[in-house]
């Protein structure tokens, strides 16, 4: 199935597990170029990057500055309205409260997420 076959939602749940949340090089630049289109901006507080290269290397650096048992779990979400998604989302070890909490804003056309942002949350 090719992510044009897929929901709005399935989209942004693979976005956040299979992108930002895979730390093989390999099976996270695939994702990158199945489920972003070519031109595609993610932004959040601390910048905005757009391509497949700079998406995929911006969540290399988050991947790389976090301890190996940190991962990302969805805790809300994903919702679709046409063509806008959201899903929330906490990273840190399956054992503890987490380290960071955000909330996603997708724009998907053509089954291709072509703008993202990010929006942390102070954890608890």
């Amino acid at each position: 199935m090719t992510s044009e076959d897929q929901e709005p939602t399935s989209i942004l749940q693979r976005m956040v597990l299979e992108v930002f949340g895979e730390r093989d090089a390999a099976r996270r630049a695939a994702a990158v170029q199945e489920l972003f289109a070519s031109d595609a901006t993610f932004s959040d507080a601390e910048a905005s990057v757009t391509g497949h290269e700079a998406i995929d290397a911006t969540a290399g650096r988050i991947l790389a500055g976090a301890p190996p048992e940190f991962a990302f779990t969805i805790v809300d979400g994903p919702q679709a309205i046409a063509d806008l998604a959201r899903v929330s989302w906490h990273f840190g070890p399956a054992a503890d409260a987490p380290a960071v909490r955000g909330t996603d804003i997708a724009l998907i056309a053509g089954g291709r997420i072509t703008r993202l942002y990010t929006f942390l949350e102070p954890s608890t």
